[in-house]
């Protein structure tokens, strides 16, 4: 693999993480506000 696969290959995967944990603290956030 080049350089430049391995970088995108790291991109794509670095956002799938991001909007993962995106999602996670929006349904936490949520979840606490039912809670109460």
């Amino acid at each position: 693999m080049s350089d430049k696969q391995v970088r995108t290959k790291y991109t794509r995967e670095f956002k799938l993480e991001v909007v993962r944990v995106r999602r996670l603290r929006q349904w936490q956030w949520q979840w606490q506000l039912r809670q109460r």
